[in-house]
C-alpha cells in the first residue's frame, strides 16, 4: 500500500504506527500492492530479545530503510529467505562500441520530449543517425561501462538493496571482458570484506556455443572467482540457445555441458520454453518458467520504443490498458509485474525473479524506409527499462522501488528487539567499552576515491574529486540520557575547518514533525567548537541550532554523545533514522548522496537504530 508519509514511521513513547507497508511483507505471502492507502493505527510495542546470529553486514542489510520521494516506505526486516533470489539484468556496453562516437541525449535534443521532431527528422552533428543515443543522464554523468568509479557505487547500490545475481547481457556475442574482469576484481574484493555481493551469470544467445567456451576458459575451467559463480543448484547457471547441441563424446564439450546449470534463451516473441530464462515478457501476467519469472518496468512491444504508442511504458496502468505519462515516477507497470510475482497465479512456484533492467542506457539511431528515425531498444524516461538513478524524470524512485518490493519477495517483517542500556565514555577510545553493543552498521569503503576516467565518447574526463573521509562503520547505543555513535573510517579523519558545513555530518530522523530534510529532522556537526558540536533542528526549510553535543576525533575514530532529550527521546522511546555523510556536494540534492563524498548508507538510504 502506497504511505503517504515523505519520512520513515519510527516509535514514539512507547507505540508503534503500524501499517501494512509494502515493503516489509512476509516472505512471499503479501497480496497487497503499493497502490492503496493506510491511515494505521495506534498498537502497543511488545519488544523480545534477539536470539539472531549476525554479522555485522548481515545487520546492516536487515535494518536498513528507507522512503524514496513519493513516500513509499520500507522498514528493517528480521529474516532473509535464503531460497528466493532476485537477479538483475546488467549491461557492460558503454563506450565499447564503434558507434559511441559522441554524447547525444534525446532528453535534451527533444527538449524533454517537447519537440520529438528534432530527433526523428534530424541528421546532423546534433544527432546523427547511427550514433548510439542516451535516453537520458545518468547519476554519474555519461558514463563508460569500465570506469571503476561508477562500478564500485554499482555494486554498493546493488548489494545494499539486497539483489542476489546479476545477468550479464552478453546477447549480442561480445563478452566485454575487460568490463566483466574489473566487476569480478570489484566483487570479490567486497565480498572477501564480508559484504554478500550478487554472484554473477553470463546470458548468452549470439554464437553461443564459442561464447560459452571463452567464458567456461576465463572463469569456471579452473574454479575462478567460484565464490561468486551464480550456482543455487551446486553448478553456476547461464544461458544458451534452445537449439545448440553438446557432443557428449568429445571431452571438452562433455565437461562444459556438465560444468553449468544450462537455461535456455527465451525471447519474447518466441514459443515458450520451459527451461526459459526470460529477461523480458511481452505477455501479461508474465508466465512462471518452471521456477523462473521476468518481472520489467517497460516493455518495447511494438520492437521500436521510439514508436511510443504501441509500447508499454513506465507509467502503463494494466487497469486501464494504456500509458499514463504522468504515472512514469510511480511505476505502476514495474509495481504490476512484482505484484504477479509476489502473489499472483502459481506464484508460490517462483524461485527466481529477474529484474530488468540496470544500465543499458544507449541505442543506435536508425532510419526507416519513410525517413523517420527510431531506436530500439529504449527512447527516454518513460520509455526504457532502465532503473538506475537519473537526472531526467524519475530519479532514484526505480531503485527505491525495487527494494521494497524485493522485501516483500523474500523477508520477513521486522521484529522489535530491546536494545540493552550501555553508558560510554566518549573520551576513552578503547573498544572494550563497546565490545558489550549490538551489531555496527558498515559502509562500503574503497568507493569514495577520485574519480578520473574518460566518458563515454573519450571526448573528455570526469573528475570528482569531493572524496575526503571514507566511512567505514557506526556503532550506536543509548542509556538513559544520551544516544552514542561510535563513527570510523578507513584513514585517518581529516579536521574540522570552521565553516564547513559538510564535515562528517550525521543526520537523525525520529518522525517527529513535518520540516525534515528526506525524513532527517537533526543533524550533528554543522560546526564544531573544540569538544563541542551543534545539534540542529530543521526548521523551515533551514537548519537551526538547539543545543550543543560532545565530540571526540582520534585518529580514524569519532566519537559522540547527543542527549536524547534533545532528540525528542529517552530511554525507552528510542528509535530513530540516521545517516552519516562527508563533503556530499548539494546537501539539497538527494542524488548528490550518490554521485559525491561519501554517504553512509548511500543515497537515499537510512540505518535505523531501536526499530
Amino acid at each position: 500500500m502506497k504511505i503517504k508519509h515523505k519520512k520513515i514511521i519510527s516509535l514514539l513513547l512507547g507505540f508503534v504506527l503500524a501499517v501494512s507497508f509494502s515493503a516489509c511483507g512476509s516472505q512471499k505471502n503479501s497480496s497487497e500492492s503499493s497502490e492503496g492507502s493506510s491511515e494505521g493505527s495506534l498498537e502497543e510495542i511488545v519488544r523480545v530479545e534477539d536470539t539472531r546470529t549476525l554479522n555485522d553486514f548481515e545487520y546492516t542489510r536487515l535494518n536498513l530503510s528507507g522512503a524514496d520521494d513519493l513516500g513509499r516506505v520500507f522498514l528493517p526486516a528480521d529474516e532473509e529467505n535464503k531460497e528466493l533470489y532476485v537477479g538483475m539484468f546488467f549491461f557492460l556496453t558503454l563506450g565499447a562500441h564503434a558507434d559511441h562516437t559522441g554524447i547525444y541525449d534525446v532528453n535534451k535534443i527533444t527538449n524533454g520530449g517537447k519537440n520529438l521532431d528534432n530527433f526523428y527528422y534530424t541528421d546532423d552533428a546534433s544527432s546523427p543517425v547511427g550514433a548510439a543515443h542516451f535516453w537520458g543522464e545518468p547519476v554519474w554523468g555519461y558514463y563508460q561501462s569500465n570506469d571503476e568509479w561508477v562500478i564500485r557505487r554499482q555494486i554498493e547500490m546493488l548489494t545494499m538493496a539486497g539483489i542476489d545475481f546479476f545477468v550479464f547481457d552478453t546477447t549480442n556475442g561480445v563478452l566485454y571482458d575487460d568490463t566483466v574482469a574489473l566487476i569480478l576484481q570489484i566483487l570479490e574484493e567486497y565480498r572477501s570484506q564480508g559484504w554478500d555481493v550478487p554472484q554473477f551469470m553470463y546470458y548468452i544467445a549470439t554464437n553461443d556455443k564459442e561464447c560459452i567456451e571463452h567464458v567456461y576458459d576465463l572463469y569456471y575451467k579452473d574454479g575462478k572467482y567460484k565464490e561468486l559463480w551464480f550456482a543455487p543448484e551446486g553448478k553456476p547457471m547461464i544461458t544458451q540457445m534452445y537449439s545448440t547441441m553438446w557432443d557428449e563424446t568429445d571431452e571438452r564439450e562433455s565437461a562444459i555441458e556438465d560444468t553449468f546449470d544450462i537455461r535456455y534463451r527465451q525471447w519474447p516473441t518466441e514459443s515458450f520454453l520451459r527451461l526459459g530464462l526470460p529477461w523480458v515478457e511481452f505477455s501479461y501476467p508474465q508466465p512462471i518458467h518452471t521456477d523462473f519469472i521476468s518481472v520489467s518496468c517497460a516493455q518495447h512491444t511494438a520492437t521500436k520504443f521510439s514508436e511510443t504508442t504501441n509500447n508499454r511504458g513506465k507509467g502503463y496502468d494494466y487497469s486501464k490498458m494504456a500509458n499514463d505519462s504522468s504515472l512514469v515516477d510511480e511505476g505502476p507497470n514495474y509495481q504490476a509485474q512484482w505484484d504477479r510475482a509476489i502473489s499472483g497465479e502459481h506464484s508460490e512456484m517462483i524461485k527466481y525473479v529477474l529484474c530488468t533492467q540496470w544500465n543499458e542506457w544507449v541505442a543506435t539511431k536508425f532510419l526507416d524506409n519513410d525517413g523517420k528515425a527510431f531506436m530500439v531498444d529504449n527512447f527516454n524516461a518513460e520509455y526504457s527499462r532502465d532503473m538506475e538513478p537519473c537526472y531526467d524524470g524519475f530519479g532514484d524512485n526505480y531503485y527505491m522501488q525495487t527494494i521494497e518490493n524485493l522485501r516483500r519477495f523474500k523477508y520477513s517483517e521486522g521484529v522489535h528487539y530491546l536494545h540493552d542500556l550501555h553508558t560510554i565514555d566518549i573520551s576513552d577510545f578503547g573498544e572494550a567499552q563497546w565490545s558489550e553493543v549490538e551489531n555496527s552498521y558498515r559502509d562500503f569503503t574503497g568507493e569514495a576515491v577520485k574519480r578520473d576516467h574518460a566518458a563515454f565518447d573519450s571526448s573528455f574526463n570526469y573528475v570528482n574529486d569531493t572524496n575526503r573521509n571514507d566511512i567505514e562503520s557506526i556503532s550506536v547505543c543509548h542509556d538513559d540520557t544520551y544516544a552514542y555513535f561510535r563513527i570510523t573510517t578507513l584513514k585517518n579523519i581529516t579536521s574540522y575547518v570552521s565553516g564547513d558545513q559538510g564535515w562528517m555530518n550525521v543526520y537523525i530522523g525520529t518522525d517527529s514533525g513535518t520540516d525534515n530534510l528526506f525524513g532527517y529532522e537533526y543533524v550533528l556537526n554543522k560546526s564544531v567548537e573544540g569538544n563541542k558540536t551543534s545539534l540542529c533542528r530543521r526548521v523551515s526549510g533551514k537548519w537551526e541550532k538547539i543545543s550543543d553535543g560532545d565530540i571526540y576525533v582520534k585518529e580514524n575514530v569519532m566519537q559522540i554523545r547527543v542527549k536524547l532529550s534533545d532528540l525528542g527521546l529517552n530511554q525507552e522511546n528510542y528509535t530513530f533514522t540516521f545517516k552519516v555523510t562527508d563533503n556530499v556536494s548539494k546537501e539539497e540534492d538527494i542524488l548528490s548522496y550518490y554521485n559525491s563524498g561519501d554517504a553512509a548508507p548511500i543515497g537515499r538510504l537510512s540505518y535505523t537504530y531501536g526499530y
